[in-house]
């Protein structure tokens, strides 16, 4: 008997379609429904909201100044109850830190409908840290990035591959 991890692996070419482009730009595609059932408004289900009549631009001046840092809890409640002109601009540069489960999808859901292509850094960011549960995020951009992602998943994380398989379904050539 001969063990199979001391016989030499046999290596399959890789398939390479001449000619292929990466896709320049961004896109959103949604499905039937899907934007009006992702808009309803939902908050983060952990943390404490921010109060009504809070000052929004003392809150962002305090966590840029290092004198009062945001943590991962405030952070996602000034994103989903800021003003729009404050947020729109930190939604690239939050981590996303901490989100890691399904709970997390539904309020994100409402930030990608209402910011689109601008929630897309953090929406990358919450999915890498969890395909298997927040892989959903990712669905209706059509993006150079997102399409990298979802090849990877579809071949190596078992628990995101329907996700994956959905995505290049609908994107199809566009992918």
């Amino acid at each position: 008997v001969e063990p199979p991890w001391e016989r030499p692996r046999e290596v399959a070419e890789p398939v390479v379609l001449p000619g292929l482009k990466v896709p320049v730009g961004q896109d959103m595609v949604w499905g039937e429904g899907e934007a009006e059932n992702w808009s309803s408004p939902t908050m983060p289900t952990w943390g404490t909201p921010f109060p009504s009549g809070t000052d929004w631009d003392a809150v962002l001046a305090a966590h840029r100044s290092g004198e009062e840092k945001l943590s991962f809890h405030s952070m996602a409640h000034l994103i989903v109850q800021g003003p729009e002109e404050l947020v729109r601009p930190i939604l690239a540069e939050w981590d996303g830190r901490g989100m890691w489960d399904a709970g997390e999808v539904f309020w994100m859901r409402n930030v990608v409908v209402h910011y689109g292509i601008d929630a897309l850094p953090l929406a990358l960011k919450v999915a890498k840290g969890n395909p298997a549960t927040c892989s959903t995020l990712l669905l209706p951009y059509l993006d150079a990035q997102v399409a990298t992602l979802m090849a990877d998943w579809y071949e190596r994380v078992k628990s995101a591959r329907a996700t994956a398989t959905s995505w290049f379904t609908r994107h199809a050539a566009g992918a």
